[in-house]
């Protein structure tokens, strides 16, 4: 299995786990970077929405994008799936995307130690 196609089947479980019930609507694929930045594109081809990233993290991105801008909603648990309408909301126009940053990060990075200690949560039980 290449870095490529690991990249891009855990960009699509995402997508199965973020939006069930609408997965079947996302068409993923890879592009090339942008001057050695991640960049990602979102359109609307009939009923089915295209994202397309130059890597894992920049798919992600693209769905996150979609969701909040286009769908109205926003991935703020990340553990409870989102329920989109049928049709899902079209893209009007195309959009492309690219990071300014190299480096990323999904929370602030010692976020969790903020929190937990010891393995229990807020309330004590584990």
């Amino acid at each position: 299995m290449t870095h490529d196609s690991t990249q891009l089947e855990a960009a699509q479980a995402l997508v199965a786990r973020v939006v069930p019930g609408s997965a079947s609507h996302f068409r993923l694929a890879l592009i090339p970077k942008a001057d050695s930045l991640d960049v990602f594109e979102v359109k609307s081809i009939s009923d089915t929405v295209l994202l397309r990233g130059s890597s894992g993290v920049a798919l992600a991105s693209a769905l996150n994008w979609y969701l909040e801008n286009v769908a109205g909603t926003n991935v703020s648990n990340p553990l409870v799936p989102i329920q989109l309408p049928t049709p899902l909301p079209a893209v009007t126009a195309p959009v492309r995307i690219t990071t300014p940053y190299r480096y990323r990060y999904f929370f602030n990075y010692c976020t969790f130690s903020y929190s937990w200690r010891g393995g229990t949560g807020p309330s004590g039980r584990r």
